[in-house]
């Protein structure tokens, strides 16, 4: 496989969240493609803080086309803020649901 130039036409336009980006990396010591999510988020520890997280995944490889692509993306980024929903998730000052324990 060779890098897909559609994918940063795709995103030229797309917008998100303040502090989030999203961009699509090709590895060529791995001919794939991964989908990158770096955003700026409340520290579960001290949410006063707000630290960077970035988060990759390999795209699936497909030939569908540019909306099979956004329903991807749209997955990952309900994905993540439902983990960040559960990092910040407390009840009496104790986390319910802690996704890095696998508690969803």
């Amino acid at each position: 496989m060779k890098e897909d130039p559609r994918y940063k036409v795709w995103l030229k336009d797309f917008q998100y969240k303040p502090g989030w980006k999203v961009g699509v990396e090709f590895d060529s010591r791995s001919y794939m493609h991964f989908l990158r999510i770096t955003m700026m988020v409340p520290n579960r520890d001290n949410p006063r803080e707000v630290i960077p997280v970035m988060q990759a995944s390999a795209l699936p490889e497909w030939d569908q086309g540019e909306e099979d692509f956004w329903r991807y993306l749209r997955s990952r980024l309900h994905d993540l803020e439902c983990h960040e929903a559960d990092e910040m998730f407390l009840v009496n000052g104790k986390r319910v649901f802690d996704p890095h324990k696998g508690e969803r």
